[in-house]
């Protein structure tokens, strides 16, 4: 069984799209899964979003993604996990390159990303420039990532002493267990953050980021994760 697991924070918006492509993209491939929506203490419609397109709905009070993850891993049933971020949209072919990784022997792996609608052109050349990092594995996104359960317990999950960065110091632990791959398809996540922000604001994303190697230590470092700001 694969467990999809998607940590949610006010996502009524998008919600529905990302796990109405996990239905079709599970179907497609014709594999047993669950979904489990982490509602990290939402105040908007996504616990019942979530439950009424068939997920298993895990309610939570955490408001740090490394935590709210775990919370997820915890009542998983799969044996292999696939984290989805709640903007984020899958396909057919990426999960079926997944299910082929695992076959051979893959323990984990990661995909990178293209942003929908309308970005602007800044966002454009972020997107190409992360991209090229993520092919030298330098950069694991965390809109899509899985691995064994087995090999998850084995490195202790995502650390939750960090407040965003925990996809790249979970690959990491991964990478050094071996079989960890990269995906050569993308999935499809959402640009609101170039669409809210302002390039300025924007910038200074981008140089917390660098600066921090993405490691987010506390909730105001990371206040573009944690602001709640949604498009209307």
């Amino acid at each position: 069984m694969i467990s999809f697991i998607i940590p949610a924070y006010n996502e009524e918006r998008l919600l529905g799209r990302t796990l109405e492509a996990i239905q079709k993209a599970a179907k497609d491939v014709d594999v047993n899964y669950e979904m489990i929506v982490v509602d990290d203490n939402s105040s908007d419609n996504t616990g019942k979003i979530a439950n009424d397109l068939g997920a298993t709905v895990v309610k939570v009070n955490h408001r740090q993604i490394s935590a709210t993850r775990n919370a997820g891993a915890r009542v998983a049933n799969g044996s292999l996990l696939v984290f989805i971020d709640a903007d984020t949209v899958i396909s057919t072919e990426i999960l079926r390159s997944t299910m082929t990784a695992v076959n051979h022997k893959a323990i984990g792996g990661s995909a990178a990303f293209r942003f929908d609608g309308y970005v602007p052109l800044y966002g454009r050349v972020i997107q190409w420039l992360l991209y090229r990092i993520y092919r030298l594995g330098k950069v694991v996104g965390g809109s899509y990532l899985f691995c064994t359960w087995e090999a998850f317990e084995k490195v202790g999950g995502f650390d939750e002493t960090v407040y965003g960065g925990e996809e790249m110091i979970l690959s990491r632990s991964l990478k050094k267990l071996g079989g960890f791959i990269l995906l050569k398809q993308t999935v499809l996540t959402s640009g609101r953050r170039l669409r809210i922000y302002s390039f300025r604001e924007n910038m200074k994303i981008i140089a917390c980021l660098g600066t921090s190697g993405g490691r987010i230590e506390d909730r105001d470092t990371g206040w573009f994760w944690y602001d709640g700001k949604r498009e209307s």
